[in-house]
């Protein structure tokens, strides 16, 4: 590898930070609570930036999610 081209990872990283507003850190978060979701896209040869905006609307969810349960307004949830 000469070094010009960027990992897969990292490209949905910036793609993270650049088009949806995430910070180094979150973006690094995200990438690595989805980590399984990024190879998935890497396999398939799917663009970073995709695979960005399919993580930061499972963050969202997940976010909102954790909000409601937070305030006591969570949905009941499945049995396993």
């Amino acid at each position: 590898m000469d070094g010009s081209r960027i990992r897969y990872g990292d490209q949905v990283r910036l793609a993270l930070i650049d088009g949806h507003h995430y910070s180094m850190a979150e973006a690094t978060r995200a990438c690595g609570l989805y980590g399984g979701l990024i190879e998935t896209g890497r396999r398939l040869a799917s663009p970073a930036s995709l695979v960005a905006v399919q993580i930061a609307r499972r963050d969202r969810a997940a976010a909102s999610a954790l909000q409601l349960e937070r305030r006591g307004k969570a949905p009941p949830r499945r049995p396993s």
